[in-house]
């Protein structure tokens, strides 16, 4: 398999694994915890991006 199909699949099941992983912890804040919520999912929506771009770096690079 080549390394750009890899990272592909590989990146999708990252991807969905942490959205319900995410989902699942933010449900279980208490709804009156605004600021809670707010700066659990302002963390939550981007702690994903340094693996995927691991991921997409490593599809394109060879070492």
């Amino acid at each position: 398999m080549s390394r750009p199909l890899i990272a592909t699949l590989g990146g999708i099941a990252f991807f969905v694994a942490y959205l319900a992983l995410a989902a699942t912890i933010g449900s279980a804040i208490p709804s009156g915890r605004w600021l809670l919520q707010l700066a659990y999912f302002i963390v939550a929506g981007v702690a994903w991006f340094p693996v995927i771009r691991w991921i997409l770096l490593w599809s394109v690079y060879k070492r």
